[in-house]
């Protein structure tokens, strides 16, 4: 596996029956999974959401360390001017990360695709995406103007990930990024959801990756399994909390104050 030039370990882009970012996982990997992981539970409304203060610990950003691997996608994206240079996360969610990684059966592994994203880049994405897919695209891309539902890479609490085996970062029943019903955190619970060995297996990836972010204290995306977060606003909802531990950031990475 190679290492970067940025920190952390970086998992090479892949393209896999008509897949942009992840690789369709080898039905072996069925093998190296628990028997009994349990299903996913469900996550908080956008209601829930935004009646959650907005506090600040001041917690630092800092780079991924080795032991995370990474592919920084939007780095690959020639249109998008603004993508930040490394991966950037909180302190605490590193070290949560790290946790959860250190839970996951031998061989399996996880990798980071995106993290705190500046609020100019998270506009620049937002209309990206808009423009690509003439959509506006609500519950996945986060607008940054919103009045109450901050966005959530912006807090740097965020991150997108996968499982990866080896070099190859794992689709688990559609790519990153991909912006349909199918990506739900809990598409693949729904009865008559899994309908083939390769449903039931992403499945089942899907649960592996929720157990040991969940264990580490991280709340889903109802929208995205490859969503999660830890103190921003729907991590408080989902863990009962009343305020978030992080406010966005401007441009710099400096804290706001909360509200």
């Amino acid at each position: 596996m190679s290492t970067g030039t940025t920190p952390g370990t970086t998992v090479g882009a892949t393209s896999d029956r008509g897949l942009h970012w992840l690789s369709v996982p080898d039905p072996h990997i069925a093998a190296l999974l628990p028997d009994d992981l349990p299903p996913i539970p469900p996550a908080p409304g956008d209601a829930e959401v935004e009646a959650i203060a907005v506090a600040e610990d001041g917690t630092e950003l800092q780079d991924l360390p080795a032991a995370l691997a990474q592919r920084h996608g939007y780095r690959e994206i020639s249109s998008l001017r603004l993508t930040p240079p490394r991966i950037r996360l909180r302190r605490e969610v590193v070290a949560r990360l790290e946790q959860a990684q250190a839970a996951l059966p031998e061989g399996i592994a996880l990798v980071i695709l995106d993290g705190w994203r500046p609020p100019r880049f998270q506009q620049e994405l937002l209309a990206h995406y808009r423009s690509e897919t003439g959509r506006d695209l609500d519950g996945f891309v986060s607008d940054p103007g919103h009045a109450h539902l901050i966005a959530p890479h912006t807090t740097g609490g965020a991150i997108d990930l996968t499982l990866r085996v080896g070099e190859a970062a794992l689709a688990m029943g559609t790519d990153w990024d991909s912006f349909r019903d199918e990506s739900a955190l809990r598409h693949l619970e729904r009865d008559g959801a899994v309908r083939t060995a390769a449903d039931s297996l992403a499945r089942d990836l899907r649960r592996l990756l929720a157990s040991v972010l969940l264990d580490a204290g991280f709340a889903p995306l109802p929208s995205e399994w490859w969503h999660w977060s830890y103190g921003d606003q729907r991590w408080a909802a989902f863990h009962g909390e009343s305020a978030t531990l992080y406010a966005p950031t401007d441009d710099d990475g400096v804290p706001a104050r909360g509200r």
